[in-house]
């Protein structure tokens, strides 16, 4: 897979989920969502990126866990200016 830009976000001694920033060439860009396995397990658009955040939907990874972003701790999740700064880097 290429690199693209990415931010843990959530982590429990590891990344159980990790976002990875496609950018778009005339819009707005794209999140793949991996597990912790590196299995791509979303793609969402930035609006879709942020109602995940905000816990309008679960993300399931390949095993069968779904992972509600706002119910994880606190402690496991990325601050939200790092997330500022990756969902609106160019």
């Amino acid at each position: 897979m290429q690199q693209f830009e990415s931010i843990g976000l959530l982590n429990f001694e590891g990344d159980v989920l990790t976002a990875h920033r496609i950018p778009g060439i005339l819009e707005d860009p794209l999140f793949l969502i991996t597990d912790q396995w590196k299995n791509p397990v979303k793609l969402l658009t930035k609006e879709q990126f942020f109602n995940f955040l905000l816990g309008d939907f679960s993300i399931t990874d390949t095993y069968g866990k779904a992972w509600n972003w706002p119910l994880e701790s606190e402690d496991a999740r990325p601050s939200s200016n790092r997330l500022k700064i990756f969902m609106e880097a160019r």
